[in-house]
């Protein structure tokens, strides 16, 4: 009787010994927890961001940097072809007009990819997706989201058969304010600015 209550005794202390281990885990995996909140909410120091897992793109990376390098181009060539286009009512065909719809399609998302890459406040990164939102949508959202409406598309569904319950001087006008629109694309020459100076940062 005394060995079983021996056994017994020495089974307790193993399951309150095993019980107060795994709080003791669970413990620290909040307190984990806790830290990495606070560091994603405040940020993280300037030089440390390839050291975290926060699932957010660098300008600095370089990833990140040969795609608004390839972004950039886009700007370029959209600065360059988009007034001719509308002044002279030159819309683009074949390959070309797929190739344009394309250029819409990288500045949709581009747009996205802006949404999850960190900035820069002071000396540290901030990687917490609704500051960020925010920071974006007080900044080139706007600008983007306009230059970013695949007007090629939207065109060829007005001039298409489907849309033959619209009358002409209807169609007329729509397809102006989409070239009005095109020309929002412009605007993005600002951001080559900021584009150039993430470059720079990697060199």
């Amino acid at each position: 009787a005394m060995e079983s209550l021996r056994v017994r005794v020495r089974e307790r202390q193993e399951q309150l010994r095993s019980s107060k281990e795994e709080r003791m885990k669970a413990a620290a995996k909040r307190r984990q927890w806790t830290v990495t909140k606070k560091r994603r909410a405040v940020g993280i120091p300037e030089h440390t961001w390839e050291t975290v897992e926060s699932g957010v793109f660098f300008p600095v990376a370089t990833l990140k940097a040969r795609w608004d390098s390839f972004v950039m181009l886009l700007i370029v060539y959209s600065v360059i072809m988009v007034p001719f286009r509308v002044c002279f009512e030159a819309d683009a065909s074949g390959r070309m007009w797929m190739f344009e719809v394309g250029v819409s399609l990288v500045f949709c998302a581009d747009l996205g990819a802006t949404f999850n890459t960190a900035f820069m406040q002071g000396d540290r990164w901030v990687i917490e997706r609704l500051p960020i939102a925010i920071n974006y949508l007080q900044g080139w959202f706007w600008v983007d989201l306009l230059a970013s409406i695949p007007t090629e598309i939207v065109s060829m569904l007005i001039v298409s058969e489907d849309s033959s319950n619209v009358d002409d001087l209807s169609r007329l006008r729509i397809l102006r304010g989409l070239r009005m629109i095109r020309l929002l694309r412009l605007l993005k020459l600002l951001k080559i600015d900021e584009y150039v100076a993430h470059l720079e940062t990697m060199l």
